[in-house]
């Protein structure tokens, strides 16, 4: 290739909790009880058959609070600025509702200062095949299948889980952005195994993986303090700090899985 490689990022849920955040604070609002892991269909106006509510939760990410809160995910700003320096021009291409574009562009500005705006997209999830780049990572499953030459990511989310596209071979479903950035490395050849920038952003999670794996067999490590709980509460009392802190040093991409799963286990009650 005698340009740099061209990457298409989206935005919401990709470098972000967009969606838990909006369910959030939604349920905030409404009163309603919506978990985001329940959702698994990409038209949200299905959670409102009557269609009574749906125009009011449309208008939850017009608050400017809503941006204010939103979290972002500290790997995808780790992985993002190595491309950025390894010679990718990089894209930011996203669907927005108009009355957003301002709080979305300052939250973009805020969490990646550097970024250019002129990168800074915005495309209808149909429409973004348009869009010349080599890499397109994205979570909506619309017009992926229009991508006849780019490398599509596909982050796996609940409501895109079921989609399939056996058409297009060129679709990859990745878990994180850990596994994005191993994309970058043994596919494209673009960034190396290991750099300073991983590697300090790793030392976030020092210490949790000796806290989550204790020895089973000392009384009070929490092997066997995972072993006698009983009910969702338990569980929740218990795992909730380590959660907590995965979550804060940015690896937030894990937790709706975990949540999941455990709620899914047999000793739950529904």
């Amino acid at each position: 290739m005698d340009r740099p490689i061209r990457i298409g990022i989206d935005v919401d849920d990709i470098v972000n909790d967009f969606f838990p955040h909006w369910i959030e604070e939604w349920n905030k609002y409404s009163g309603d009880d919506i978990h985001y892991l329940d959702v698994f269909d990409w038209d949200l106006r299905k959670l409102f058959p009557d269609g009574t509510k749906y125009k009011e939760f449309l208008k939850i990410p017009e608050n400017p609070d809503f941006y204010n809160e939103l979290k972002v995910d500290k790997l995808s700003q780790v992985v993002i600025s190595e491309l950025v320096d390894a010679g990718a021009e990089v894209f930011f291409i996203t669907g927005t509702y108009a009355n957003c574009i301002k709080y979305k562009e300052e939250w973009i500005l805020k969490h990646f200062p550097n970024f250019p705006m002129k990168n800074i997209l915005y495309v209808k999830a149909e429409n973004k095949n348009l869009v010349n780049v080599d890499v397109m990572i994205d979570d909506c499953p619309i017009g992926l299948d229009k991508f006849q030459t780019a490398t599509v990511l596909l982050y796996d989310k609940n409501y895109n889980i079921h989609v399939n596209f056996p058409n297009n071979a060129n679709i990859h479903r990745v878990n994180s952005w850990l596994d994005i950035r191993n994309i970058f490395v043994e596919k494209f050849d673009l960034l190396p195994k290991t750099s300073e920038k991983l590697s300090e952003y790793n030392k976030q999670f020092e210490g949790i993986e000796d806290d989550l794996f204790e020895d089973e067999e000392v009384e009070d490590s929490l092997y066997s303090k995972l072993v006698n709980c009983n009910t969702k509460e338990d569980y929740n009392n218990l795992l909730a700090p380590y959660f907590k802190k995965i979550f804060d040093a940015g690896y937030s991409s894990a937790l709706g899985d975990i949540a999941k799963y455990m709620r899914e286990l047999n000793n739950f009650d529904e």
